[in-house]
């Protein structure tokens, strides 16, 4: 497994099998259902939500982002992205 990152305390990681397909695995909380179910078909297995990645996954992936970079660029004081530099050491 390679790890990814958390997105507000749900924990997302990336599997690959022994045939090289590769999973995201998304830990099994209300906001990791939602993003599972936004992202397409997944299981629950042992505590996470697993999205087999496919070709199509892949394009809802790319299409939520493009959709959000509009409404980002149409609506500026919608979206606001911030810069958190809190834990950068000089």
């Amino acid at each position: 497994m390679s790890d990814i990152n958390f997105l507000k305390n749900t924990h997302i990681t990336v599997k690959t099998n022994a045939s090289g397909n590769q999973s995201i695995l998304i830990e099994a909380s209300t906001l990791g259902r939602n993003l599972a179910k936004t992202l397409g078909k997944h299981n629950l297995e042992d505590g996470y939500y697993i999205i087999e990645y496919t070709a199509e996954v892949d394009k809802g992936i790319t299409a939520l982002i493009d959709t959000l970079i509009s409404i980002r660029y149409a609506h500026p004081l919608l979206v606001q992205l911030t810069l958190d530099i809190s834990e950068w050491k000089k």
